[in-house]
């Protein structure tokens, strides 16, 4: 199917179209499955919708209205170059892509970040060649154990040249605290920097379960996560712990009894980084 072939020279990956169904100039397709070896591994796409404009069809130029899609997965892995995203064999004007439920995995060769539910869309940019990605809600599970799960509130970012630039985003971590996350990914050479900060998080959450009681405070930080390939990413940064407070320690507990004093009991932190 002429479909299939031009999908597949776009994207870099083998694509499989089920069928179109066509009821006028809308054109609805019931399920899409992509399969590669680069940056696209796999990916399913189902109840797909768009409406064709045929007024510049003579001049081998295709129009469509915005795509929809009701639900979406997809496998990335960023360790493979991406593709161009090009077809010069026709002026293809990108008319925009809407998702309802999105889900999938971003590989950084063996750790992997996923997430599911979250809705948004893709635009052309105003340079040609670039795209535009605004993503929303959700959930999402990191390799990072210092904040294993969140949920997304917004992702802005932009596609250009094989680059994905994270330009806004932000994430409620934890009961109460948050994560913002801005950077790069370099498909070209494999490589990924993203630069991070962490705010109101209750350090009993971060601790393990025998320090739960002992901890009290809130915790911030600023980080940055470089990786290149399929090497361990590096995370360099600073935590810092504020009104912070131990308690129930065995040694304060040893400490208040030989003092015959309760205040020890209690140690106050006015600094902890």
């Amino acid at each position: 199917m002429m479909v299939n072939e031009k999908a597949s020279a776009i994207s870099g990956a083998h694509v499989e179209v089920e069928r179109l169904d066509w009821d006028g100039m809308l054109v609805r397709v019931p399920e899409v499955k992509v399969a590669g070896e680069d940056l696209i591994q796999s990916g399913d796409a189902k109840g797909i919708e768009t409406e064709l404009r045929l007024g510049r069809l003579l001049r081998r130029e295709v129009s469509m209205e915005p795509v929809t899609i009701r639900e979406a997965h997809l496998e990335l892995d960023v360790t493979r170059p991406a593709p161009s995203l090009k077809d010069s064999s026709m002026d293809f004007d990108f008319p925009g892509l809407r998702i309802e439920d999105f889900s999938g995995g971003l590989a950084f060769g063996s750790p992997e970040l996923t997430w599911r539910g979250v809705r948004g869309g893709i635009e052309a940019g105003h340079t040609p060649g670039s795209y535009e990605c605004v993503f929303s809600g959700g959930s999402l599970a990191t390799p990072i154990a210092m904040f294993p799960e969140g949920r997304l509130e917004k992702l802005e970012a932009r596609y250009f040249d094989g680059n994905l630039f994270v330009t806004d985003s932000r994430f409620t971590v934890y009961q109460s605290g948050w994560l913002t996350l801005v950077g790069e990914v370099e498909f070209s050479r494999g490589r990924y920097s993203l630069d991070g900060r962490l705010g109101d998080v209750y350090g009993r959450e971060m601790v393990p379960e025998n320090w739960k009681k002992r901890l009290e405070g809130t915790m911030q930080s600023e980080f940055q996560v470089r990786g290149r390939g399929r090497e361990i990413p590096v995370i360099k940064g600073e935590l810092e712990m504020l009104d912070g407070v131990l308690t129930g320690l065995p040694v304060l507990d040893r400490i208040a009894a030989y003092t015959d004093t309760l205040r020890f009991r209690r140690l106050v932190l006015s600094e902890a980084e």
